[in-house]
């Protein structure tokens, strides 16, 4: 499956914020690599997910620098069924943030979803 995007608008404390939210779902007992490449500089907000048969596997949170492979990162970890919650983390328009989502095993499915703030330009 591709990664889906969606882009809004939020108004907190009286400021307006660009949001993108990237999606994808795997298919059957399969692998997921949900890459998040934003075009712009931005911070993720929070990413999260679900599996189809209440899988609690942990997925794998990356940076794939667009300095280059000897700058890419392991950022993290996280459990499915829970958030995962940066603090603070900022990327250039062109790096991405790589989420990988193990196979759940059977029929089981995997959703992968990511909010990013989309930062203006100074």
């Amino acid at each position: 499956m591709a990664v889906a995007t969606k882009d809004f608008t939020i108004s907190r404390n009286g400021q307006t914020t660009k949001v993108r939210r990237f999606s994808e779902a795997s298919g059957a007992n399969a692998v997921l690599t949900m890459v998040c490449a934003p075009a712009v500089a931005a911070r993720l907000l929070w990413a999260g997910c679900e599996y189809s048969d209440d899988g609690t596997d942990t997925v794998v949170v990356e940076l794939n620098s667009g300095v280059g492979a000897a700058y890419d990162a392991l950022l993290g970890s996280f459990t499915a069924a829970s958030l995962y919650e940066p603090n603070d983390l900022v990327i250039a328009e062109d790096d991405s943030v790589n989420f990988i989502a193990p196979a759940g095993g059977a029929s089981q499915t995997s959703q992968v979803v990511a909010y990013f703030e989309l930062l203006e330009a100074a």
